[in-house]
């Protein structure tokens, strides 16, 4: 058979990177605009792709929406090929649930021009979750075409495998071994740069083409290769058609075609290999480089995404679905719509990853406001319908309600949790704006039940004046921690009443210690150790800070030789009386900063801020506050784990994942010229194992993590932050390349106060219950106040408590819990064990039926079954993601 190269012509389209987005839509739409002439002018110009991504239509119909029908022609006769992603995202910062989401709004938004292209087509993020596979294949997509991730295992593969997600789903894998330009600016100098004016030349194009076959002809057996024609915010090549045809009559043992690729993936299949399989993470940077230091560039970034995330997937999606069977709610999807497009924006690679100028950044925090404020007016629209419906009265409540103030309580887990909530409520000035502010009272909190709860008042502030929606309320606000169990995906509301008592004094305690049942925690000697007294355990230091100078960018974390990490002192330890009782301590870093990374090397302290509370299962919570004045380096929080290891496992994408850490190797100095990176993804949680004891660490937005020997044990490295000065830089110790231009970005310098979450513990606990525990940490019970509505019922029929979805197996996650727009909700989950589950998913409120679909959470009458009693059962198989539609 003659070999054939299909030539690809396309563009790679970052929305923004070194130019602010405004910057590059100018640019894109004067690219549409002479691609849409030519594609309807030149019948021998076959096709085009449009980068994968469907966001780029709506940049462009923003200026031109009188464009629309052409770009409709064009992508339904198959010329301009679209999607199937909405935008191109970071594979492993956003979460699993948000990757379905943007191939859900890419095939959606396709769909308005044609069909989207139903090829798995990814070229440039940095790196691919384990179980993509399974994701594509939810959505009928059977192959994948990537540049970067791929390790040693190419060598045995080949660059065209299957490749294999744990649950045994696969997709034909095509490795792009000569990168998404093997012929960009065919019969030019360069792949890439301006070329206006320029003529390309035969020659040069027949010798590009030659090198690209030289690296691919080795990795493969199919007669068939591609060959992209196209490069990073590069137009079409207008005199391709021309120039195939001059190389096709000089070159009679490769067949040129001007294809797609769909095109090229047919092709492959007529040719029926067979391939070798690979199952597992693409994070190998054997040609290509894999940028793994991002997953710490620009923390903020991180911060605000995981809060986005939390707010829209966690709870404004779940709680309005649940109240929605309750009450009735308006037509929310055209807001969560709004959002998700937001989100996603944000979540295009070199937004969410850090990695782009300054300007681009601001936006992205922009954008991550407007999407918390979407999902939290969401949420009190809502509760403002059940609160005109009635609730019912609190049981054993002696007080007016005018001394009296309800809070939403919601968990967002699909099992029970018990917990200490802190929250805040206003009680009204019964002499409105102009009367003198009442006095602190005792506070009564009775549950949903009618049960006393103890509480305890961390402030209170008179004469406070609380403005919502066409309301203006005075009175005196509370700060207070409650225990409380919630119900199973569900909600409780809790009246808090003043009762007009003198509250009780505060315990006057002066010695830094923290006393429960289960531990002895105390800071002494300039060290924090706990005791467990149950476990028979003991941890001499349970907390340390190092900072390490880095003359990297926002790629690659670069140490600088001979220079040790410097470790903070703490200087001062406190019993603070705020949330029941906690430390409250400081640690002060004094070391110089290097001269390398810094010019002038000034001497600026570093002190932080840190609260500690008891945790879950005998561990321990954490809030690090500190405002960053330093440049050109990185700060990590180190834990203990109790014992020695070289591995972890961390929470990845629809899995849990194994990571182990890297040898120290000299890189590579040619081309990609990286080390292995010795830090790794997190998204919620990781833990080490040592037999059945588990050391666990869980966060609220700090996805990067490592593990380090100290002390001749091994300690969790979590990075708070790293600091850096340029987009770019070569010659680093990790990354020998430039990875991009070479741009200040003096906004990667963090120079911005920063608040950290984290929770710690160990024990001999098994698998799903670190999972448990870690994920109420990172995910925690939503407090609000009621809204306030005068004509509202004061006794009504609405329960106090209810559980909208209950699944009690603890190997089973859910990842999504949303409305479904005909009526009813659609819940995900997946098995993270790799043996098939019984799962019995209980809803509390009455539905007609159920059925199991596909990732693209349409109704499938064939899976359709009728619901009785409320219980849904179902088998899980091993490592499978399922999707359950209620109606």
């Amino acid at each position: 058979m003659q070999r054939r190269g299909f030539v690809v012509s396309h563009t790679h389209w970052d929305r923004a990177w070194y130019l602010p987005f405004q910057a590059y839509r100018v640019r894109l739409v004067r690219m549409i605009d002479d691609l849409l002439d030519l594609l309807e002018k030149d019948g021998s110009f076959r096709c085009f792709t449009l980068d994968g991504q469907t966001v780029l239509l709506e940049d462009y119909l923003e200026i031109k929406p009188q464009n629309r029908q052409r770009l409709q022609k064009l992508v339904s006769n198959g010329r301009l090929l679209i999607g199937p992603w909405y935008t191109l995202p970071d594979l492993f910062i956003p979460c699993g649930e948000a990757v379905i989401r943007n191939l859900q709004l890419g095939r959606e938004s396709a769909r308005e021009y044609g069909e989207a292209m139903n090829v798995g087509y990814l070229p440039d993020p940095f790196g691919h979750f384990a179980q993509l596979p399974q994701v594509l294949q939810g959505f009928a997509i059977d192959s994948f075409i990537f540049m970067r991730g791929a390790g040693e295992f190419i060598k045995d593969t080949g660059s065209i495998f299957d490749w294999r997600a744990p649950d045994g789903s696969s997709v034909l894998a095509i490795y792009l071994r000569d990168g998404y330009l093997a012929a960009g600016a065919l019969g030019h100098t360069s792949a890439f740069g301006r070329f206006d004016g320029c003529h390309a030349a035969t020659p040069a194009a027949a010798s590009r083409i030659s090198a690209s076959m030289q690296l691919l002809e080795p990795m493969q057996k199919e007669r068939c290769f591609l060959l992209p024609n196209g490069c990073d915010h590069m137009p079409p090549q207008l005199e391709l058609p021309e120039l195939l045809q001059d190389l096709n009559f000089q070159k009679h043992d490769l067949a040129l075609l001007h294809a797609s690729f769909p095109e090229f993936i047919t092709a492959l299949r007529e040719e029926n290999c067979q391939h070798a399989s690979y199952q597992g993470d693409l994070l190998g940077n054997l040609h290509h480089p894999i940028l793994l230091s991002v997953y710490s560039t620009r923390m903020y970034l991180k911060q605000l995404n995981r809060q986005a995330e939390y707010d829209l997937i966690r709870i404004a999606e779940p709680l309005l679905a649940g109240i929605a069977r309750i009450v009735g709610i308006r037509d929310s999807k055209p807001f969560l719509d709004l959002a998700w497009r937001l989100l996603l924006r944000n979540h295009a690679h070199d937004d969410i990853c850090g990695c782009s100028v300054d300007e681009v950044h601001g936006e992205n925090e922009a954008r991550f406001a407007e999407i918390s404020s979407i999902a939290r007016t969401l949420v009190t629209e809502a509760l403002e319908r059940l609160v005109m419906k009635g609730l019912t009265a609190p049981a054993n409540n002696p007080y007016p309600a005018g001394r009296s103030s309800d809070v939403f309580l919601f968990n967002p887990h699909p099992f029970s949790v018990k917990a200490q909530i802190s929250c805040a409520f206003l009680v009204p000035n019964p002499g409105g704006e102009f009367s003198p502010p009442t006095a602190q009272s005792k506070i009564m909190a009775i549950s949903a039940q009618g049960k006393e709860l103890p509480v305890f008042v961390d402030a209170s502030e008179g004469m406070v004046t609380r403005s919502a929606y066409l309301e203006t309320t005075w009175g005196r606000r509370y700060n207070v921690t409650v225990p409380v169990e919630m119900p199973p995906l569900g909600y409780q509301i809790v009246r808090f009443s003043e009762t007009g008592e003198q509250p009780a004094p505060v315990a006057d305690k002066h010695e830094p210690r923290l006393e429960t049942d289960h531990i002895s925690v105390t800071a002494a000697d300039k060290c924090l150790s706990l005791v467990d007294k149950t476990g028979g355990r003991s941890f001499a230091e349970v907390l340390r800070f190092e900072y390490e100078s880095d003359a990297g960018d926002t790629y690659s974390f670069s140490p600088i030789a001979g220079e040790q990490p410097q470790l903070a002192t703490m200087s001062d330890a406190l019993w603070n009386p705020q949330r029941g009782g906690s430390l409250s301590l400081t640690w002060r870093l004094e070391s110089k900063q290097s001269s390398e990374c810094e010019s002038g090397g000034r001497d600026i302290p570093l002190e932080l801020h840190v609260d500690v509370w008891p945790g879950r299962q005998n561990g321990l919570e954490f809030r690090v506050r500190y405002e960053n004045r330093r440049t050109g380096g990185r700060l990590r929080a180190l834990l203990p784990l109790g014992f020695t290891s070289e591995s972890l496992v961390v929470d990845s994408h629809f899995r849990l994942a194994g990571r182990v850490l890297p040898a120290d190797v000299e890189p590579q100095r040619p081309y990609p010229g990286e080390k292995p990176y010795d830090t790794f993804h997190q998204h919620e949680f990781a833990f080490a194992e040592n037999g059945e004891t588990r050391t666990w660490l869980a966060n609220r937005g700090n996805p990067e993590i490592s593990l380090v020997k100290r002390d001749n044990q091994s300690w969790f490295a979590l990075t708070l932050h790293r600091s850096v000065a340029m987009l770019s830089v070569t010659g680093g110790a990790i990354r020998q390349c430039g990875a991009g231009p070479a741009v200040p970005v003096p906004g990667a310098q963090c120079l911005r106060h920063f608040e950290h979450n984290f929770a710690w513990g160990s024990g001999e606990l098994s698998r799903p219950d670190v999972v448990r525990l870690a994920t109420v940490f990172a995910n925690p019970v939503y407090a609000q106040e009621l809204p306030y509505l005068p004509q509202a019922p004061r006794n009504g029929s609405i329960a106090r408590s209810q559980s909208f979805c209950e699944i009690s197996d603890p190997w089973v996650r859910i990842t999504a819990c949303r409305p479904r727009q005909q009526g009813g909700m659609v819940v995900r989950l997946y098995n993270m064990c790799g043996e098939s589950r019984e799962v019995e998913l209980r809803t509390g409120f009455l539905a007609m039926a159920w059925c199991l679909a596909t990732l693209d959470d349409e109704w499938n009458s064939k899976t359709e079954k009728q619901l009785h009693n409320g219980s849904i059962n179902f088998t899980i198989e091993p490592y499978a993601i399922r999707t359950v539609i209620v109606k």
